[in-house]
């Protein structure tokens, strides 16, 4: 989902586009992650992930979604960066984002073939 304009009457002072569009990002990220990966789905992975008695074959599978978002974080915290180091509105609201580029990486994980795993 490319970055839609952020709209933001002329006139705004630098702080308040600035945390539109740090408000607009992180709407942005979350969602984009949670259309793939909802909350409960991260949770069930963090929390097979975590447990000592998992099998190494299940956190080996699981690895690959942490490489993921670790490069969607990446990618965000980097614009995020750019946002606040912006010294004025016309730099500031030029800053964009495309978190859909990260959808041809995206691993062919799911939950259900993880908890097929488990209870093998």
């Amino acid at each position: 989902m490319p970055n839609i304009a952020v709209s933001i009457k002329d006139g705004s002072d630098l702080e308040t586009v600035k945390q539109s569009m740090l408000d607009r990002i992180n709407r942005d990220v979350n969602e984009y992650i949670s259309s793939y990966y909802d909350a409960g789905t991260q949770q069930s992975f963090t929390g097979l992930y975590s447990k000592r008695d998992t099998p190494d074959a299940l956190r080996d599978y699981i690895d690959p979604v942490w490489a993921w978002i670790t490069g969607i974080m990446t990618y965000y915290y980097a614009r995020k960066s750019a946002i606040l180091a912006a010294d004025n509105v016309l730099d500031c609201r030029e800053i964009d984002w495309d978190f859909e580029a990260f959808t041809a990486s995206k691993p062919d994980v799911s939950l259900q073939s993880i908890l097929a795993m488990a209870t093998e």
